[in-house]
């Protein structure tokens, strides 16, 4: 027990306090939150602690650092700068100017935008992007609102909402787009999206895609590009699997890969070869090189050099074919043409099929330029009068309607219905 006796006595502390005098003054008993342990370590009670202002755990930052009224830092060095209302910093060198920001880690980070954050990493910085937030990383940046950067370096994410999972240098400035990885990739169609890679571009709105490869572009909506380098999917609906330097420009067309194919009508595809253009509406270029099909639903199955102009004709394969009627085909060999509508050339050389419903078989530099003539085989025949034919043989001719030459040397079957040879 304390006790003050004298005039203007006074006891400051202690307990079961008491003065004999008037004028004396004791101090109320004052009950301490700490408790030195054995190991001569301070202790907190159980209760709650409430700060009205700021706290600094280590050094004070007594350079350019206007601290808030609220906020927390833990600063070994005194360097951090946790200037904005709520803010908090840790780590070493960080700035936490917005309201309610955060950096809990790392070197030379800025978190400015409110309630931004950045976890860790050195010279990342959330600029003014509400709600945005770096995880980790080197020289990253976000500025969208809700912008997220997970990590990599020199990552930025501009557009609201968008978001980079790592890499290095790729930029989403588009509202809610994405990049998972890889290097120079740029996601700025609202909703685009790139998986990695490197120097792939999606700028189509909402859902176009670029998933690896290298230079690849998709420019329109909900276009897709999966892999290979320097594809191009530039039209609605559009897609590039794969492949080198391929170009889908129609609407909804597809290129499954090769290298230098174009897909240039709506619908149109080409499955695979190198520089084959299916221009036609609903046209397919299966493989091949430097196949053409051009003509609405003309298709060309593989091949060389050969070109389909008509509606619903096609060539199966061979090089150098070519196709203009309508319903036509060339089955197969070299520099066959069908002309005509529901012409047909099946295979050999230099052979012409240039009347409705004309056909030829096989062997070269034949001709069936009647409706419904035929030549079968040979070399330099010709079926020139409707329903003609010859069957095979040299420099044959059937000249007359219905006539017929069934092989042979320079036979001519001239008059109607005339066979050659004749039948006795």
């Amino acid at each position: 027990m304390n006790t003050a006796s004298g005039k203007d006595a006074t006891v400051s502390g202690g307990s079961e306090v008491t003065s004999s005098d008037d004028n004396s003054w004791s101090a109320p008993t004052v009950e301490q939150p700490f408790t030195k342990n054995d190991k001569d370590w301070w202790e907190a009670d159980k209760a709650h602690f409430l700060f009205p202002r700021g706290i600094v755990v280590g050094k004070r930052n007594n350079k350019k650092c206007k601290y808030a009224d609220v906020m927390l830092s833990v600063d070994h060095q005194g360097t951090n700068c946790p200037s904005g209302e709520g803010s908090v910093t840790f780590g070493n060198k960080n700035i936490a100017s917005g309201e309610s920001a955060t950096v809990t880690g790392g070197f030379k980070n800025e978190a400015r935008g409110e309630v931004s954050a950045v976890m860790g990493g050195q010279q990342n910085q959330v600029s003014k992007g509400k709600a945005s937030s770096i995880a980790g990383g080197f020289n990253n940046i976000a500025t969208g609102t809700a912008s997220v950067v997970a990590g990599g370096q020199d990552n930025k994410a501009k557009g609201d909402n968008s978001s980079i999972a790592g890499g290095s240098k790729n930029e989403a400035t588009g509202g809610h787009s994405h990049i998972s990885s890889g290097m120079s990739n740029i996601a700025a169609g609202e909703g685009a999206f790139v998986s990695g890679g490197k120097g792939n571009t999606a700028s189509g709105y909402y859902a176009s895609a670029v998933c690896g490869g290298e230079n690849n572009e998709a420019t329109h909506d909900l276009s897709t590009v999966v892999g290979g380098k320097s594809n191009k999917a530039i039209s609605r609906y559009s897609s590039v699997f794969g492949g080198l330097e391929n170009d889908a420009s129609g609407e909804y067309s597809s290129i499954s890969g090769g290298k230098e194919n174009i897909a240039a009508g709506p619908h149109s595809s080409v499955s695979g070869g190198v520089s084959n253009k299916a221009n036609g509406p609903y046209s397919s270029v299966t493989a091949g090189q430097g196949n053409q099909a051009t003509g609405k639903y003309s298709s060309i199955t593989a091949g060389m050099n050969n070109i389909v102009r008509g509606e619903c004709s096609s060539v199966t394969g061979g090089s150098k074919n070519s196709v203009m009627g309508k319903y036509a085909s060339v089955s197969s060999g070299n520099s066959n043409k069908a002309d005509e509508e529901h012409s047909s050339v099946s295979g050999g050389r230099n052979n012409r099929a240039t009347g409705k419903y004309s056909s030829v078989s096989a062997g070269t530099l034949n001709t069936a330029s009647g409706s419904f003539s035929s030549v079968s085989g040979g070399r330099d025949n010709k079926a020139t009068k409707n329903f003609s034919s010859v069957l095979g043989g040299f420099k044959n001719e059937a000249y007359g309607t219905y006539s017929s030459v069934g092989g042979g040397h320079l036979k001519k079957a001239t008059a109607t219905y005339e066979f050659i040879p004749k039948v006795e």
